[in-house]
């Protein structure tokens, strides 16, 4: 494994601890962007799957599900704590929303795959 794809491993993996961690946290320990809340869990599982795809750099076309349907279970989880944790509650608004940025993630990565196609050696 080269370096490049270390580094987009880890970013996986700490985006995906970041999106652990601020899901869990209590309403009075968040601090917002300013930006709607339903914005915020679209970009965050956008971003986060998109650098699990680059990470993965998935060969066959059923393999580019897995991030998209492990980031969908993790919104689900998520939400499902979240109505444990004070000041928190579930909302399917917002598993709608996170999935939807997964999704995007997911045809981001494709439509640049589409611009920027893979050397032929590849």
């Amino acid at each position: 494994m080269d370096r490049l794809s270390r580094l987009l491993r880890a970013a996986a993996i700490a985006c995906t601890l970041a999106i652990l961690v601020l899901s869990l946290l209590p309403a009075q320990d968040l601090r917002r962007t300013g930006a709607p809340h339903g914005v915020e869990h679209a970009a965050a599982y956008l971003g986060t799957c998109f650098i699990y795809l680059l990470a993965l750099r998935p060969r066959r076309p059923a393999m580019y599900l897995l991030p998209f349907l492990f980031l969908c279970a993790l919104a689900a989880v998520m939400e499902f704590a979240q109505q444990f944790i004070p000041g928190r509650g579930a909302h399917v608004s917002d598993f709608a929303m996170s999935a939807l940025g997964a999704l995007l993630g997911l045809l981001a990565y494709r439509l640049a795959g589409w611009i920027s196609p893979r050397p032929a050696h590849e």
